[in-house]
């Protein structure tokens, strides 16, 4: 009998555990979700007006380069490299795009939002 209780002690505590995890579980996605959409919103605030926000390197690049006023890139590049080998090229130069980032490798809001501002005090 004894047995019978212990044993139905550990399933009531199992099954407590798991509602906790699953509550933990909501609120992770719930403040994952509102972190995002408050980064969407910044980003849409301090981008220019119509600008995407860029889910790649090359998109990002271009988007800061355009923004920078399409400068020269350092470097020299053939005469037929197209805008966006020269906002790659600039924005490497800049220390803009890490030196690991591939064109097609994407980018995060927060990479952005770092970025952009790390832009920003170029123009000034």
């Amino acid at each position: 009998m004894e047995a019978m209780t212990k044993d139905a002690s550990i399933e009531d505590g199992g099954s407590g555990i798991l509602g906790t995890v699953m509550v933990i579980g909501a609120a992770a996605v719930l403040t994952w979700q509102g972190c995002r959409i408050g980064m969407e919103l910044y980003l849409k605030r301090i981008l220019p007006d119509g600008a995407a926000i860029p889910a790649n390197a090359t998109e990002l690049a271009e988007l800061v380069w355009v923004d920078a006023g399409k400068p020269a890139p350092a470097a020299a590049l053939d005469n037929d490299a197209t805008d966006a080998q020269k906002a790659l090229t600039w924005a490497s130069e800049n220390q803009l795009l890490p030196s690991n980032k591939t064109a097609d490798a994407s980018v995060s809001y927060w990479e952005v939002i770092q970025i952009w501002r790390k832009a920003q005090t170029l123009k000034n």
